[in-house]
């Protein structure tokens, strides 16, 4: 065996390694304490606008290596390692300090280890050829069947509409496309494989076993016979109110379930992965809904918001048990603006998403696979969209987020009603808002991120 020269280290008499050992350990669990949780908007907060913010399942964060301390005599060593450990401790308050600070409005969010894979689907449809209502606030408001389809009836050489179908295993993102190059759906996957298909169930477990009271169109609402509620802030589309208000339940049982749903750690880390999904697809948007949420707080400081991690104003839980949307569009919100849609499935018989629950998009003649778990953000406004049927036994459920045009509307009327803002104006001032209506739809159309071969 070859000989090495190596010099013997001699430690004093009262060098104490157990406490230098205990000292290195709870440096090591510190940092890793604090750097795991490293980005806000979307995962697990403890409750909603009352809560901090948690981790972006978007985004990835990665924990420091802790160096190796040399080892000196040991009244030094001991007395640097609790310096280590203050150190790290006003880092961990600093850290926690910038986290209760940041809210959707400032939200930005962390590199990713590893890009996410998006591909792109382009279709025949250009962004003028889709219509919004008459100021360019909302959607065209019109009424549709009540036919559901299933997917032979959608898609195949002997389907009656001969639909396009995207087959997505919700493993990796897609965007839809327009000739003109805009992106006006996009398809999100999976947060991860590991813990956000059982937070989904869960979820879909939650919202199962929810006993709402459903009476009137709570009970059969015009999207489809399933039941749903709704809950945040918005004004009513005749702009009657004289500001906008928080929306409550018509029962105290149903305002309790809402609130209790609100705090559910599953449900706000969907609703922290929409608004973050939203942010990473269209930032430009996401910017105005920022402006126009600190417009409005600033305005209304009473105002009660579903999340603290999320942009959107409103949420709708859809209890199903079948939530099989017909054709439809949610005419309400903001016409350029994005509706978020997590499909669910539960434990117990949940829907076969290549057999069922599909995206029908009529505008754009495409059938898009919908897994459990995944979601998609729509022009919901301004896209006709509905579901595949799903089979008798199955049960699906889903969860979305969006903010009523009416909002916007309200703080560019000056934080006004409809009635008092045109009477505030003389007639030029009329010709002009007039015309700033008519083109508001058009004029929208640079908000929407292009797509880049």
């Amino acid at each position: 065996m070859a000989r090495t020269n190596a010099t013997p280290i001699f430690l004093p008499q009262n060098f104490d390694f157990e406490t230098l050992v205990r000292h290195a350990f709870e440096n090591q669990r510190d940092d890793t304490n604090a750097s795991s949780t490293s980005s806000p908007l979307s995962s697990v907060p403890s409750s909603p606008e009352r809560s901090t913010l948690a981790l972006d399942d978007l985004g990835t964060s990665i924990n420091p290596q802790v160096p190796i301390a040399e080892v000196a005599d040991a009244p030094p060593v001991v007395k640097k390692s609790r310096s280590k450990l203050q150190s790290k401790k006003n880092r961990q308050l600093k850290r926690a300090a910038q986290k209760a600070e940041i809210t959707p409005e400032t939200y930005s969010s962390p590199p990713s280890k590893k890009p996410r894979v998006q591909k792109s689907i382009a279709v025949d449809v250009t962004l003028d050829q889709l219509r919004a209502s008459k100021n360019g606030f909302t959607g065209y408001h019109t009424e549709y069947g009540n036919d559901v389809y299933t997917l032979d009836d959608m898609t195949g050489p002997n389907s009656q509409f001969k639909y396009k179908k995207v087959t997505w295993d919700g493993r990796s993102d897609i965007a839809i496309v327009t000739q003109d190059g805009y992106q006006i759906v996009h398809c999100i996957g999976l947060a991860d494989t590991k813990t956000w298909p059982a937070a989904a169930e869960r979820m879909a477990n939650t919202l199962g076993n929810a006993k709402p009271i459903l009476t009137g169109k709570a009970a059969d609402n015009r999207r489809g016979g399933f039941g749903a509620l709704s809950a945040g802030v918005s004004c009513d589309l005749g702009m009657k109110r004289k500001q906008p208000k928080v929306v409550g339940q018509a029962n105290a049982s149903n305002q309790r379930l809402v609130d209790s749903l609100l705090q559910d750690t599953d449900i706000i880390r969907v609703a922290g992965y929409q608004s973050a999904a939203f942010f990473h697809c269209q930032p430009t948007l996401y910017q105005q809904y920022a402006d126009n949420r600190t417009s409005l707080k600033e305005q209304l400081c009473n105002l009660t918001w579903n999340f603290k991690n999320s942009i959107f104003a409103h949420v709708t839980f859809n209890f199903g048990p079948q939530t099989v949307c017909v054709e439809h569009t949610d005419f309400g919100n903001r016409a350029d603006g994005f509706c978020a849609v997590t499909a669910l499935s539960p434990t117990c018989g949940g829907y076969d998403y290549t057999k069922g629950g599909h995206l029908i998009l009529w505008d754009l003649g495409l059938v898009i696979e919908f897994p459990p778990g995944t979601t998609i953000l729509l022009l919901s406004a301004i896209l006709r969209h509905s579901n595949v049927a799903i089979a008798p036994d199955e049960r699906r459920f889903s969860f979305t987020q969006y903010t009523p045009g009416s909002l916007f509307r309200w703080v560019e009327r000056g934080y006004r009603t409809e009635k008092a803002f045109w009477a505030s104006l003389t007639s030029d001032e009329t010709v002009e808002e007039k015309r700033k209506d008519g083109s508001r739809w058009k004029d929208s159309f640079v908000n929407f991120t292009k797509f880049r071969a």
